[in-house]
């Protein structure tokens, strides 16, 4: 069940953010792009970023993906990839290999050319989509540790001379990704290899850097060679780590990685929003920014960056409104379960004409006389009885004759009847028809009036009144007993004497036998009171079994919500359940005037929970599910600008009046901007962060007119040591920022301290981590 929580949740969240994407203006990049992934350690990443891309970028579908691998080929066929043979060489030899038979292979650099030229063709079909067509922008993703990356400046040169032939400009970013949090085996081996492309990274990103190699080769097995002169071959060299600058290991930080590329990358290549102009915003400079991050070094100056994002819970949201529309439901069953006594009395068969009618069945409707009449009776005579009672008179006839009758053919027989009576099926039936499957009582009713204290209570005083009745036919019965025997002076003619005796004793036995007939109906309606009460505890035993079920999915839904709050930034996070209850509430009060007080049963929403706990209790959580995304979810309540919707949720709990602790607009702003901030820390870990070679650029996206964007200006204005930039977008889902730092080398970084230690290791015990001299390759030193 909790899957199917989870499953409802994210959905929300997706579609939430899908719908919110929609709405938010889209982003348009202005110059074509092409996301090239050297290596099988950055597999997950194509999916990754192409997502993100595909769900922000308007015109998403002109941007180009490429793989080059040597195990799995990205599944997607949209993707075109290039293999790299090397499966079953040794590591000791596993780059250096890479290299050397990647130029002996003439017919894999001739596929590989077919790839790239085929690749180059569908970008330039797309060019209507794009406001410029001279530029292109490549962004080439790789693992530092991934033995491939031995072949970048082979497939970035190849790349770019071939887009040359269309394209005015080609610009090129490396972006580098560390795992520094790896369990990998080899872990030793990987991390030397990472040391390797950061020496070789030195080499290619030089000013002096020259290449020329047969690189393009036609089918006819000609061959033409691809040069650079004096030039570094990327624009910009990114360095993205699983650790942050404080040194902490993120979560999910190779996808969180992933996502910042594709910032980055519309950060350079976006069409730009002419109405945020002014001066205070920053517009991002490439060749500007590339400029101050350089340093009077031969050392390749890196750049890095964060993001952080803050926008509504959604996931957390959806769970909540699951929670407290589950909720209103067991309240609106407990209400359901107030009902008036003799409502539910009737309902359960425990009204007196009810159980009349059950006694009516197992007894005789009325006395026949005339079955005693037909018994022996002793020689009495008038004289005999006069001056005696009926009891004595009744004994002095028949001794105990009648008194065995009655018992025999009216106490047995009720006793056999009642012990035959199917009353559990029937009263069961009758209950599930008239109170757990009516709205208006429902299945909380029948379990609350079937507990043992209520229903035992019920049958007590049922018992009583129905003794009373007993009680009060006894005395009539004792009087009957002490009434006179009378017999007329013409009865005791002789001639009249035996009609007269008859008469007597008919009206004796119809007065004695009539009333003894009544007192047993009403015990026999003793005994059925007494099984139904076995019936209905029984019954309630069963029916408490539901209603754990449902007080179980009641806690594993509040399970949820607080393990989703939880996951939340503590301060976005806040009073989501307090505030969505209140929300919920009012929506389920607007269900209740548009459809009445028991809308939960109607089909459209819950319908009959005792149908759907028998079917699974999987069933209602579909049926609550179903209700929530159709009815609740997609309700102005949840369309409401991000701001707005957290500075309410945050004073939801502050009561009124009290006006000392209503947090302000102002005060939320310095939170989300904090938030912001912290939480957009750049992703690597270098030994000094405050070096002087330290430059910084900051990137909003939002609404540049809205309230949080201009404080947000305003904060640090006059006293700001980095660039403040906003990405202009009209939009309502929340607010991005993207922090950009460079001047840093690779000797700041702690990561490349700890690789070079098994990198100088490998290197000593003859490992070829290099296809090149060793020599010509710029020295590391820490």
């Amino acid at each position: 069940m909790e899957d199917l929580i989870i499953k409802y949740a994210e959905g929300y969240a997706l579609s939430a953010d899908k719908s919110m994407n929609i709405e938010d203006e889209q982003r348009t990049a202005f110059n074509p792009a092409i996301f090239v992934f050297v290596g099988d350690k950055v597999y997950d990443a194509i999916s990754c970023i192409r997502q993100d891309i595909e769900g922000k970028w308007d015109n998403s579908s002109g941007v180009l993906y490429f793989h080059i691998y040597s195990q799995d080929k990205c599944r997607d066929e949209n993707t075109p990839g290039f293999k790299i043979q090397c499966s079953g060489v040794d590591y000791k030899d596993l780059r250096a290999h890479i290299s050397h038979s990647f130029y002996k292979d003439e017919k894999g650099l001739i596929e590989l050319n077919d790839v790239i030229r085929r690749l180059k063709n569908d970008l330039l079909q797309y060019g209507r989509m794009y406001s410029n067509f001279e530029k292109v922008n490549i962004s080439l993703i790789t693992r530092a540790d991934d033995p491939l990356n031995i072949l970048i400046p082979e497939i970035a040169l190849l790349l770019k001379a071939k887009l040359y032939e269309d394209f005015k400009i080609v610009s090129a970013d490396l972006y580098t990704l560390i795992l520094e949090r790896n369990h990998e085996d080899n872990f030793g081996f990987y991390s030397a290899a990472a040391m390797s492309f950061f020496r070789e990274i030195e080499y290619f990103q030089s000013k002096d850097y020259n290449f020329n190699a047969p690189l393009e080769v036609l089918e006819e097995g000609i061959e033409i060679n691809v040069s650079n002169n004096s030039t570094p071959i990327f624009d910009l060299v990114y360095l993205l780590s699983d650790k942050n600058e404080a040194g902490l290991i993120l979560e999910n930080a190779l996808r969180k990685n992933y996502e910042t590329i594709s910032y980055i990358s519309l950060l350079k290549n976006r069409s730009v929003d002419e109405s945020s102009y002014d001066a205070e915003n920053g517009i991002y400079n490439n060749n500007q920014f590339k400029n101050n991050i350089g340093i009077n070094s031969p050392r390749v100056s890196y750049a890095t960056a964060g993001l952080s994002k803050v926008k509504r819970p959604n996931s957390a949201i959806a769970v909540a409104v699951l929670y407290n529309f589950y909720r209103g439901l067991i309240e609106r069953l407990k209400d359901n379960g107030s009902c008036d006594n003799p409502v539910i009395m009737k309902a359960l068969g425990l009204d007196a004409d009810r159980i009349e009618a059950a006694v009516a069945d197992i007894t005789e409707d009325s006395f026949d006389v005339e079955d005693m009449m037909c018994l022996m009776t002793n020689n009495v005579s008038f004289t005999d009885l006069q001056g005696m009672n009926l009891g004595l008179a009744e004994k002095k006839l028949y001794n105990d004759v009648c008194s065995k009758f009655f018992q025999d053919n009216y106490e047995k027989q009720m006793e056999r009847n009642i012990e035959a009576l199917d009353l559990g099926n029937e009263v069961i039936r009758d209950i599930r028809e008239n109170i757990i499957n009516k709205p208006e009582l429902g299945i909380y009713c029948a379990y609350l009036w079937t507990k043992g204290n209520v229903i035992s209570n019920e049958i007590i005083e049922l018992n009583k009144s129905i003794q009373r009745d007993i009680n009060r036919l006894n005395k009539e019965l004792d009087a009957i007993y002490e009434e006179p025997v009378y017999f007329g002076p013409m009865q005791k003619i002789f001639f009249n004497q035996k009609s007269a005796m008859r008469n007597f004793k008919r009206s004796m036995l119809e007065r004695i036998y009539g009333h003894k007939l009544q007192i047993l109906k009403l015990r026999g309606q003793q005994c059925i009171v007494n099984k139904y009460e076995e019936i209905l505890l029984k019954l309630n035993s069963d029916l408490e079994k539901y209603i754990n079920r449902l007080l179980d999915i009641q806690s594993r839904i509040e399970k949820c919500l607080l393990k989703n709050v939880k996951q939340e930034d503590e301060y976005l996070g806040q009073n989501i359940e307090e505030y969505y209850e209140t929300v919920v509430k009012k929506i389920i009060e607007d269900f209740k005037a548009k459809y009445g007080d028991n809308f939960y049963f109607e089909e459209r929403f819950i319908g009959n929970i005792y149908e759907l706990l028998n079917r699974d209790d999987a069933k209602l959580m579909e049926k609550l599910i179903d209700s929530c995304n159709k009815y609740i979810l997609p309700t102005e309540y949840f369309n409401r600008n991000f701001e707005d919707e957290l500075h309410d949720r945050a004073n939801i709990n502050i009561k009124f009046n009290d006006e000392r602790d209503i947090l302000t607009k102002k005060e939320l702003f310095k939170k989300l901007y904090d938030i912001l901030e912290d939480n957009g820390k750049v992703n690597i870990y270098i030994l000094n962060f405050t070096t002087r070679h330290r430059y910084e650029e900051k990137y909003l996206f939002g609404n540049y007119n809205s309230d949080f964007i201009r404080y947000a200006f305003e904060l640090d204005h006059g006293s700001r040591t980095y660039k403040l930039g906003c990405i202009h977008e009209r939009r309502t889902s929340g607010i991005e920022k993207l922090n950009l730092m460079g001047g840093f080398t690779i000797e700041d970084v702690i990561y490349g301290k700890n690789a070079m230690k098994y990198y100088e290791i490998f290197m000593k015990k003859g490992y070829r981590l290099h296809a090149i001299d060793e020599d010509k390759l710029p020295r590391i030193e820490y």
